[in-house]
């Protein structure tokens, strides 16, 4: 029996934790990472060729002078950005001594060569050997075929996560969609349905869609879907009304993560 509702984050934890234990490894992964929205029509995105795939692993390494929002080549002629595009997501490694594991993540707003990007913050990469960084690809589209996941045989649970986290939006709509394995199979709306409050915080019903006004930490919604009936899950977003500007704390930074138990 498949049972759709919205949980707390509290929730989420508990049930995913008690499926991981039952089921096995667990598969966390993105659909959207820190996306500028620029469509009224529905979207639907994944990153590279699907959401559990790695970042690309970049070798050549990066610097900014002091603290930029241009990012270059450590070494030249290494040309380190050559297979990135304006919307791509570096994964920087910016370890410190307390923490050897931290990363900087941020988004491609400009690129001017292939060893010199701009991105959306400011950042301080000043290591004296360069920095590593990764880095994912969105793939997006708006039709039939775009932005599917597949959930997997054995999930017993799947849980999609919207994060509309900043942007100066008229109004972010979002619809969370799935479709059975086999022929000819079409997506149905997953959620919400006619009756759905869509959280009761910072995302109201309407019609067909989730809507959000205001970015933060309202703007968050997780739809689990357990005992899932369906092969495979997508999110649609789009602008509603204006996207006035995206400078600087206007840029859209739309997160969407998917985690299969």
């Amino acid at each position: 029996m498949k049972i759709l509702r919205f949980v707390t984050a509290l929730g989420l934890v508990l049930c995913l934790a008690a499926a991981a234990a039952a089921q096995g490894p667990a598969r966390d992964g993105q659909l959207a990472l820190l996306f500028d929205v620029e469509s009224t029509s529905l979207t639907y995105c994944t990153m590279r060729t699907g959401p559990f795939n790695e970042p690309s692993q970049i070798v050549p390494r990066i610097k900014t002078t002091g603290s930029s929002a241009t990012v270059t080549e450590f070494t030249a002629s290494t040309n380190p950005f050559s297979g990135v595009v304006v919307g791509d997501v570096l994964v920087i490694l910016t370890p410190t001594a307390t923490a050897p594991d931290a990363t900087t993540v941020v988004a491609v707003t400009a690129k001017a060569s292939a060893a010199s990007i701009t991105v959306d913050q400011a950042i301080n990469l000043a290591d004296t050997a360069g920095h590593k960084f990764s880095f994912y690809h969105h793939v997006c589209g708006t039709t039939d075929a775009d932005g599917w996941f597949s959930a997997g045989s054995a999930a017993s649970r799947v849980a999609l996560t919207v994060q509309y986290d900043q942007g100066d939006l008229g109004e972010l709509v979002v619809r969370f969609e799935a479709k059975a394995a086999g022929a000819a199979a079409a997506p149905v709306i997953l959620y919400p349905g006619g009756a759905s409050d869509c959280g009761a915080l910072g995302f109201s019903l309407s019609t067909d869609r989730c809507s959000a006004t205001t970015a933060g930490v309202l703007a968050r919604l997780t739809v689990l879907d357990e005992g899932p009936s369906y092969a495979f899950y997508r999110v649609g977003f789009a602008y509603v009304a204006s996207d006035a500007s995206d400078a600087t704390t206007d840029r859209e930074k739309l997160t969407i993560k998917v985690a299969v138990r």
